[in-house]
C-alpha cells in the first residue's frame, strides 16, 4: 500500500472556528471557509507564522494584487475564488503530497544521508542535539514516531525558522553524492515578524496580502519542475519564491507498518542572499552593516517595540534615513489614507520573535504577542509620535527605578557606610532583586488600553497621556517597594531603603516633567 497524504484535502491546519470549536482542515477547505474561521492557532507560533506565510504565497500566485483597486474588489466580496483555486490545485495536486515519489511537498526527492537525524530535528521546540527543550520532553531518542500531520507542520516551520550551526554533511540525491555547507539560517530566523489580524481568517489573508507584481521567474517550489536547480541561486525570484523558501534538503522516512513518520535526512538547503528584505519583517538602517531587522531579547516583552514598528510606516527612506515597515502595514496604512479602510476599524497586531543564543544557535524561547491596533495609527504620523513618546516615558522610569535599586544595594552591601561596596555583590543583588521584571510586567495591561484609547483630538490625547505618567510613576514606586521587601530589614537597610525611595521619588519627578509637559501641550492646542 503506497502512503499518501497531500495538504490539499487531508487535514493538518488547526483552525478556530467562529463559534469557537477547534477543527483541522486542508489547504482547499481552509481557503474555502476562510470567512467561517476565526483564526489559525497552532500551538507552536513558528507553525502559526509558516502556515499563513503558505497560504499567502498560494494566494497571491492566483490572485495579485496587483493594486488597490484589486484588492477593494476582493475585500468587498469577502471569499476567495473557489473555482479559481480548485483549478490551481487540481494541476499542481501530486506535489502537494509528503509520500510522492518524484515531487514529496517541501522535500528533495530521491535525497539520502549516512546517518538520518530523530524526527524532532524538525522542531525548534523539541530537544535535538544541542537544542535545548522548551515546551516538550520529546528527546533524542531512536524509535519516536509523529504523524504525518504533524511531520507536515514540522516541514513547513523547519523550512522558514531553522538555526544556522552544524557542519556540513554529504547527502545524495538521486545518485549524485555532494557536500553541502554549514547549516544557515533559515529567512524568518531572526527578527520580529508582524501578522495583521482581523475578525476572521478571510481578513487576516487580505490585511497581509499586500500589493504583489509577479514575475515569469517568481514560482513557488512546488510550480519548480527541478527544485535542486534553484538550490545555488544567489538571489530571491519575489515574494513567492521568498515565501516557500527551502533552507534545507530534507526527506522524511516513515514506518512501513504504521506508517508514521520516523526520521528524516537532514542538510542545508538553498542560502538567504545576505540583502533580502523579508516583507513579514520591520528594518532599520546601520552605518556598517546596511538593513537590519528590528529584534528582541529575552528580557524585552515585544509591545515595548510598537512604537518603532508603527514608526517606521510614515518614515520615508528616501535618504537613506529611518527604517523599512512590515510591508503589511504599509498597505494597509495606505489603503486607509485612500479611504478603502475606515480608520476607525480596531484589528490587532500580531508580533513574533525566537531570542537564540551561543555561535551554534540554540533557541532560548520564542514570543508571540497580540496587539489592539486602531488603524488610526497607520495614518497620523502625530499618533504615533504621542505613541513614542509615552513608551520612551516608560523606558526613562525604568531606568531611574534601577538606579535607585542599585543605590539601595550599594548602600546594604558596603563594609562600613561611606565605604564602596564589591560591585559584583551589587550586580548580583540588583539581578536578584529585578525591580524591573515586576515593573514592565504591570504595565503591560495598562498599556494594551492605553493604545486604544489614544486615538482622539488634541485634548483627549492629553488626557490619556496624562492618565499614563500617573500609572508610570505609581508602577515604579511599587516595583521599588516590593523589590527592598525582600531584603534584611535590619536599621542599616531601612535606612538605606528610606534614602533610595527618596532618590527615586526626585528622579521620577525631573524625569516626568517634560512629558507632563508635552501633555500639557496638547491640551492647550486642543
Amino acid at each position: 500500500m503506497t502512503l499518501r497524504f497531500n495538504l490539499i484535502d487531508d487535514p493538518f491546519i488547526p483552525c478556530v472556528m467562529i463559534d469557537g470549536s477547534c477543527v483541522q482542515l486542508g489547504l482547499r477547505q481552509t481557503l474555502a471557509r476562510a470567512g467561517h474561521i476565526r483564526e489559525i492557532r497552532d500551538r507552536s507560533p513558528l507553525v502559526t507564522v509558516s502556515l499563513h506565510r503558505l497560504l499567502l504565497a498560494i494566494l497571491h500566485r492566483n490572485f495579485g494584487p496587483r493594486n488597490q483597486e484589486e484588492w477593494s474588489a476582493r475585500w468587498q466580496g469577502c471569499r476567495f475564488d473557489q473555482e479559481t483555486l480548485d483549478h490551481y490545485f487540481e494541476l499542481f495536486y501530486d506535489r502537494f503530497d509528503l509520500f510522492d515519489g518524484d515531487t514529496p511537498f517541501y522535500q528533495t526527492a530521491g535525497m539520502t544521508t549516512a546517518r538520518p537525524h530523530p524526527i524532532a530535528k524538525l522542531f525548534q521546540d523539541l530537544a535535538s542535539n544541542n537544542n535545548p527543550t522548551l515546551f516538550d520532553h520529546t528527546m533524542n531518542a531512536a524509535g519516536h514516531a509523529i504523524s504525518s500531520r504533524a511531520a507536515a507542520k514540522g516541514l513547513i516551520a523547519c523550512q522558514s525558522f531553522d538555526l544556522r550551526g552544524g557542519a556540513g554533511t554529504t547527502v545524495t540525491v538521486k545518485g549524485v553524492s555532494m557536500h553541502t555547507g554549514y547549516l544557515q539560517d533559515g529567512p524568518l530566523t531572526r527578527g520580529l515578524l508582524v501578522l495583521l489580524r482581523g475578525d476572521n481568517l478571510f481578513e487576516t489573508l487580505m490585511l497581509n496580502l499586500s500589493g504583489y507584481k509577479s514575475s515569469p521567474d517568481d514560482l513557488p517550489i512546488w510550480e519548480r519542475d527541478d527544485p535542486e536547480a534553484i538550490v545555488r541561486q544567489s538571489h530571491i525570484d519575489g515574494r513567492v519564491d521568498l515565501y516557500t523558501f527551502q533552507c534545507r534538503r530534507l526527506r522524511l522516512e516513515t514506518d512501513k507498518q504504521s506508517g508514521r513518520v520516523t526520521c528524516v535526512h537532514f542538510a542545508q538547503g538553498r542560502a538567504v542572499p545576505p540583502d533580502t528584505l523579508d516583507p513579514m519583517k520591520s528594518y532599520r538602517r546601520d552605518k556598517k552593516r546596511g538593513w537590519i531587522p528590528l529584534a528582541t531579547d529575552e528580557h524585552r516583552a515585544l509591545w515595548r517595540d510598537s512604537g518603532t514598528l508603527l514608526e517606521f510606516v510614515h518614515q520615508a527612506d528616501s535618504e537613506g534615513k529611518g527604517g523599512v515597515p512590515a510591508q503589511a502595514l504599509h498597505w494597509v496604512g495606505r489603503l486607509v489614507n485612500k479611504g478603502v479602510l475606515p480608520q476607525h476599524r480596531h484589528f490587532n497586531l500580531d508580533v513574533f520573535a525566537i531570542v537564540t543564543s551561543g555561535k551554534a544557535a540554540r533557541v532560548i524561547l520564542w514570543r508571540h504577542e497580540r496587539l489592539p491596533l486602531p488603524l488610526e495609527y497607520l495614518s497620523d504620523p502625530n499618533l504615533v509620535g504621542n505613541l513614542r513618546t509615552a513608551l520612551g516615558a516608560a523606558e526613562e522610569v525604568a531606568d531611574r527605578l534601577r538606579s535607585a535599586v542599585r543605590f539601595y544595594a550599594a548602600a546594604v552591601l558596603a563594609p562600613e557606610p561611606g565605604q564602596k561596596p564589591d560591585a559584583e555583590r551589587v550586580r548580583a543583588l540588583v539581578g536578584a532583586l529585578a525591580p524591573e521584571r515586576l515593573y514592565w510586567s504591570r504595565l503591560e495591561t495598562p498599556f494594551r488600553r492605553f493604545l486604544i484609547e489614544l486615538p482622539g483630538d488634541e485634548a483627549h490625547r492629553s488626557g490619556e497621556l496624562t492618565q499614563w505618567v500617573r500609572i508610570l510613576d505609581r508602577t515604579a514606586r511599587q516595583a521599588f517597594d516590593n523589590a527592598v521587601e525582600q531584603t534584611e530589614t535590619s536599621a542599616r537597610a531601612m535606612r538605606a531603603a528610606v534614602q533610595a525611595r527618596s532618590m527615586l521619588i526626585g528622579g521620577l519627578s525631573g524625569t516626568l516633567k517634560p512629558f507632563k509637559e508635552t501633555s500639557n501641550a496638547l491640551a492647550a492646542s486642543g
